[in-house]
Formats: C-alpha cells, sequence, structure tokens
C-alpha cells in the first residue's frame, strides 16, 4: 500500500511539475554590458623564489627547472582564479535586479579580493613546499 501511495504522490508532483501553464522565467538582468571597475591581478613569480632556491643548495640549473616549473604551477592557479572569479562575477549578474547595483559592485569586489588572496595563498603554500622538499633532498 505504501509503494501505491509513493507512486501516485510522484505522479502528482510530475504531472505539478511538467504544467505548460507555468511562465517561464528569464534570468533578470540589469545592465547587460556592465563590467566590473577591475579584473583580479595575479602576480607571477619573481626572481626571489630562484635566490632562496640556490640559497638553500640547489644548483643554478636545478634552481631555473624548478623555478619554471613553479612559475607553470602560478599560472595554472592564476587560470583557475580567474576562471573561478568569471563564473561568480556571471552568477551576480545573473542573481541581482535592477536596483541592486551598489549590491553587485560590492560583492564583485568582495568576491575579487577573496579571489586574489586565493592565488596568493595557494602560491605561497607551493613555493614553501618546494622550499621544503630541496630542504630535506
Amino acid at each position: 500500500m505504501a509503494a501505491a501511495a509513493h507512486s501516485a504522490i510522484a505522479s502528482s508532483a510530475e504531472a505539478f511539475l511538467s504544467c505548460t501553464s507555468w511562465p517561464e522565467r528569464s534570468p533578470r538582468r540589469f545592465f547587460p554590458d556592465f563590467e566590473p571597475d577591475r579584473q583580479p591581478h595575479f602576480a607571477l613569480p619573481t626572481n626571489d623564489f630562484l635566490d632562496a632556491l640556490i640559497r638553500v643548495g640547489c644548483s643554478l640549473e636545478a634552481a631555473q627547472a624548478l623555478h619554471a616549473a613553479y612559475a607553470g604551477g602560478c599560472r595554472q592557479v592564476a587560470a583557475s582564479c580567474a576562471a573561478s572569479y568569471s563564473t561568480g562575477v556571471e552568477a551576480l549578474h545573473q542573481t541581482l535586479g535592477a536596483g541592486e547595483e551598489r549590491r553587485y559592485i560590492e560583492w564583485c569586489q568582495t568576491l575579487l579580493l577573496a579571489v586574489e588572496r586565493r592565488y596568493t595563498e595557494s602560491t605561497e603554500k607551493m613555493r614553501l613546499a618546494v622550499l621544503d622538499e630541496v630542504r630535506s633532498a
């Protein structure tokens, strides 16, 4: 009996949700071409890392190879963070409506700072991990 009741509820729910008389909701948008004031900035590694590798005992060739690998990792993190930022801005754009321009700008700024911080923290963690590996070798 419970199975029959569940089946009836499921059928009713499906019929209700597929009802064609429901109006289609289009995404709310304001300023279709509105862009945030600035895009995130992701600083690439400097030669300080190369110098640090040499100070902890790497040969110049090994330090250059590790620096190149680290720079590649930084570029990947930057690409990921930039994609997260773009996705977040688009989600905000789709969510907020007319009259919420100020809130949109504030949230974009908050998102921008969070993404830049995540990049900085991730690349610093990667930098320290490489230096720790070199020290322990």
